[in-house]
């Protein structure tokens, strides 16, 4: 976990090779699939990441310069051209949600008056409540515009819908649907499904728009559904029944009475006689008939909000899951579906792409509480397998505007749409593709080859207590180690295994030190690398199993020979435990670990090797060198980092006092084991309650970064409970570089003033509910001396931290002033974030490639496994 500066030029790789990346921006796109008369347009943001100060910027509705990069407009201009190809005489019917548009409103408006039948459905309390009804602008301009609907209108009319269009006073008017009736270029019954608002902020989120041309049948079941529901008046929730076929397509309208005898009819009829689900969507996921031998057979499905009011769908797809089917599911990272799907053996994919730290949208305001920047807001299932209604091979999409929400189900005016072409689901399928990449690259333009994999070979057991290291080679390409302990996390016979990766990819798997007498055990190993590619792993040793630890190391070669065991510690008197390592390019390596006599006297203690292991710093009265050992005192968890002048830097949990209170101290000297006057890392408020688990990193000119958990007893967090976070603080010897700092933030929070103009504020990262308990820290420092931090959170009791069901591993780029101007943004790493993710280490080679190792349990049975991130680098605008 702890790792040196390794000094060579950095490596600027051909178009061949991996990680430079020319300036600018990336395009946002619009994908377009076409089969027949059917067309399917996809949306796909750019993900680069955003700078503070667009964050900063007063623009909640994102029409600003500083927005549109990120932004693609091709769904919203496909509605736009077809409003203005509406013929004279002919009819346009549209239900929608918010909208927000103002040049469809005017081409809307215009096509009234050169005589097309205009005919708008259009939410009015867009957040349910009958009671607190708004819209914008621009639907004001289209009620005002536009005749008010009446039974005996036959031209145009609009109808605001309170609560949604049908009836009952709850739910909204979820849909997203236009219907043309003619259009200037020879079309006619012109069907469009939705999963966007007309809004400029959903022109940054991953969308779909399914438009079909010449189907009557089609146009005609949906301005049907329109004339049902301008046709409710009473107080009473009219549901919607059964279903409507169209050639390749078959809809299911909302609300439904769901369950209820229509229903189940419903469900039987439309897919397998022995359903027994009340749910449509969840019986469209049982009429997949699963194989356990069969490669086909699979169920994706993207969905913006995925609540645990729908039980029905997770326990469809995890039945789905344990008769042989894959099944994968990318939604937002706060939906509280995501533990359901996980205790079901299910992968959620997590977006936003890097995490819900940032958003043009603060949260709680009145704009928009939902974390939406480069998230999906698509909503489809795609299945493929044997249909258990007909016993024939099918490869079904189902979008439209049904979020898996009680109200989508049962409240909502919503669209269900399934079509049946073979076409239009490769299309699906590789828009799924684009987000699973989007979430695993976080901003894939950016860093392109990034990886994430299991990073243990062996399944056995349990694998935990991760260290990593990286070096780049001259031929341009990165070896990373990973050592770790495998076993059991509770109890003994745990063994220590190291696995080699280049460019991400393992190489090899060895197991470095097992076995012993009865009782034996291994634990809490950290790696260093060498330029030849010599990794040097240390760890606590009872080879003997007396419970007694002692500290060895040994070194292994890239072939995964191994030199002999090295005995580190001079003095076996007491216990020694929790060894750091640090590695110079040429071998030569420095230990610290905390030691623990017989008497009960504490200490840090230091020695350094050769490289052919030789010690050496000296040994005085058989003791090793002493970092701190004042009588009296307690000095846990020691950090050593060492760059490739000799410089050496470590830091440790201390109390010299003995008083139960721990601050972090540090300390620089040379490899041979000289050190300097002890250095207070944090100070001030600072120094009120616990500072835990630090970290040390050093570049080639001296400075040094100290990361560690502060439990300041003072701060609570947005949910008023006691809230710790990572500090990092740079230092030059005994002088600091940059004051200590969070890792989180700035977060920016928006308010409205009387006259309803927008400002913004920044807000500590603790009182912001994005921002979780912060513990685990690591750090290293690339090639330019600038540092990346990690570290693992757990969630609040309320906000949008997606760790509010589990714990997640981040980081961030930080400079030698604190700066983190064009580094690596502060992004979530855990590709899934249910039940435990945690304990990360981070290396960076010269080059400023991560390579970060942490511990999961994504499906919380207990067991733990290691995953791999590679490929991201500490930069961020520009590369």
């Amino acid at each position: 976990m702890r790792r040196p500066l390794l000094a060579l030029a950095l490596v600027v790789l051909t178009a061949t090779g991996s990680g430079v990346l020319t300036p600018g921006l990336a395009a946002a796109s619009t994908v377009t699939v076409t089969s027949g008369s059917t067309k399917v347009l996809f949306l796909r943001p750019n993900l680069d990441p955003v700078p503070d100060s667009a964050y900063a910027t007063p623009d909640p509705y994102k029409t600003g310069s500083q927005f549109t990069p990120y932004q693609t407009t091709g769904l919203r201009d496909e509605i736009d051209s077809l409003v203005q190809a509406s013929s004279a005489g002919s009819t346009l019917y549209a239900s929608l949600y918010t909208f927000t548009d103002q040049a469809i409103t005017d081409h809307l408006l215009a096509a009234h008056a050169r005589g097309v039948k205009v005919r708008l459905l259009i939410e009015a309390c867009t957040d349910g409540d009958p009671a607190v009804c708004d819209q914008s602008v621009q639907v004001d301009s289209l009620v005002a515009g536009l005749p008010a609907y009446s039974t005996s209108a036959t031209g145009s009319w609009v109808k605001q819908c309170y609560a949604s269009c049908a009836g009952g006073g709850v739910g909204i008017d979820h849909n997203k649907f236009w219907v043309f009736s003619a259009l200037s270029d020879g079309r006619t019954d012109v069907t469009v499904v939705a999963s966007n608002n007309p809004t400029n902020p959903q022109q940054q989120m991953f969308q779909n728009m399914v438009e079909v041309s010449g189907n009557a049948a089609l146009a005609t079941a949906y301005r049907d559904y329109a004339a049902r529901k301008v046709a409710v008046t009473g107080t009473t929730k009219v549901y919607e029944t059964g279903h409507v076929d169209a050639g390749a397509f078959r809809i299911w309208f909302s609300p439904r009475n769901s369950p209820s005898t229509a229903e189940d009819t419903e469900i039987t009829s439309s897919f397998s006689p022995e359903s027994t689900r009340h749910d449509v969507f969840a019986a469209a996921i049982d009429d997949v008939q699963c194989s356990t031998t069969a490669t086909d057979d699979i169920i994706r499905m993207v969905m913006w909000s995925f609540r645990a009011a729908r039980p029905e769908v997770i326990d469809a797809l995890g039945d789905k899951a344990d008769a042989g089917c894959t099944v994968e599911v990318a939604t937002g990272e706060h939906q509280d579906a995501i533990a359901g799907l996980a205790a079901r053996g299910i992968r959620v994919y997590s977006m936003d792409p890097g995490g819900c730290r940032q958003s043009f949208f603060a949260v709680g305001s009145g704009v928009n509480s939902e974390c939406s920047d480069g998230s999906a807001h698509s909503k489809y299932l795609l299945t493929q397998g044997v249909s258990r209604k007909d016993g024939s091979t099918h490869a079904y999409v189902y979008t439209g505007s049904h979020n898996l929400t009680n109200g989508a189900l049962k409240k909502n005016d919503e669209t269900l749409i399934r079509a049946d072409d073979a076409t239009v689901y490769n299309g699906f399928v590789a828009d799924y593709d684009a987000i699973k990449t989007a979430v695993i690259d976080i901003a894939p333009s950016r860093y392109p080859d990034a990886v994430f994999s299991t990073a243990n070979a062996s399944a056995t057991g349990d694998q935990f207590e991760p260290a990593v290291a990286s070096y780049r080679g001259t031929d341009g390409h990165t070896t990373s180690v990973v050592a770790f302990s495998s076993g059991l996390l509770t109890g003994t016979g745990n063994e220590i295994r190291l696995g080699r990766f280049v460019d991400g990819v393992r190489q090899s798997e060895v197991v470095v030190r097992t076995g012993g007498s009865t009782g034996w055990n291994y634990k809490t190993p950290d790696v260093g690398l060498a330029s030849n590619g010599d990794a040097v792993v240390v760890w606590a040793d009872d080879s003997n199993g007396n419970g007694g630890y002692e500290i060895r190391s040994r070194r292994v070669h890239p072939d995964g020979t191994m030199t002999s065991i090295v005995n580190v510690n001079s003095q076996a008197d007491g216990d020694q435990s929790q060894p750091s390592v640090a590695v110079v390019p040429d071998g030569r390596f420095a230990v610290a670990w905390e030691d623990l006599s017989t008497a009960g006297a504490s200490s840090i203690r230091y020695a350094s090797f050769s490289a052919a292991d030789a010690r050496l710093s000296t040994v005085t009265s058989g003791y090793d060198v002493p970092v701190q050992a004042v009588a009296g005192g307690t000095y846990h968890k020691p950090d050593v980092a060492v760059n490739s002048s000799g410089t050496t830097v470590l830091a440790w949990e201390d109390d010299e006092d003995g008083n139960g209170g721990y601050s972090i101290r540090g300390i620089t000297g040379t490899l041979a084991g000289v050190f300097g006057s002890i250095v207070a890392v944090h100070t001030g408020d600072l120094s009120d309650g616990q500072q835990w688990e630090p970290a040390v990193a050093i570049g080639s000119g001296g400075t040094w970064y100290a990361t560690w958990t502060d439990d300041y007893t003072g701060r609570t967090g947005s949910d008023g409970n006691p809230q710790q976070q990572i500090y990092v603080r740079g230092f030059t010897g005994t002088t600091a570089a940059f004051a200590a700092r969070t890792v989180s933030g700035p977060i920016y929070t928006w308010s409205v003033d009387t006259t309803g103009a927008y400002a913004v504020t920044t807000q500590t990262a603790y009182q912001s509910d994005r921002v979780g308990r912060q513990a685990h820290s690591d750090v290293a420092v690339d090639g330019t001396g600038n540092a990346v931090v990690t570290w693992h959170e757990t969630g609040q009791a309320t906000g949008l931290t997606s760790a509010s069901s589990g714990s997640e591993v981040w980081a961030r780029g930080i400079g030698p002033t604190g700066a983190t101007t064009n580094l690596f943004p502060e992004s979530r790493l855990s590709v899934f974030t249910a039940n435990r993710q945690d304990d990360p280490a981070i290396g960076v080679d010269q080059n400023g490639t991560l390579t970060v190792v942490y511990v999961d349990d994504w499906d919380g049975n207990g067991g733990t496994q290691l995953y791999l991130r590679y490929g991201l680098r500490n930069c961020a605008q520009t590369c």
